[in-house]
């Protein structure tokens, strides 16, 4: 049986959280996360719903507390500027693409 239990979150510097504030969309679909920045978290709005605290476990992996068994893992390119992110489940992966700055 698995244990719902939250990981350690990790405190990021400001600057490094504003990296991933924007616009994602998902694949194929019409469903858009907007990421913001306020008092020094992060925030995720699926559409217009509710926003949600994300924490970072470490960088670029952030989590909602109360939901261990989802990660959001944000990918990279080459030049180390964010493409978008994956949403862990388990054993899948649904992935969104970054299509604007915050």
């Amino acid at each position: 049986m698995a244990e719902r239990t939250d990981p350690p979150a990790m405190v990021l510097k400001l600057n490094e959280l504003a990296q991933y504030t924007g616009t994602y969309k998902l694949k194929d679909s019409e469903r858009v996360y907007s990421i913001t920045q306020t008092n020094g978290q992060l925030a995720g709005t699926l559409n217009s719903g509710k926003p949600e605290t994300w924490s970072a476990e470490v960088r670029d992996v952030f989590f909602i507390a109360g939901d261990p068994r989802i990660r959001k893992i944000f990918q990279r390119d080459t030049s180390g500027n964010i493409t978008g992110f994956v949403e862990r489940r388990e054993s899948w992966d649904v992935v969104w693409k970054r299509i604007g700055p915050s």
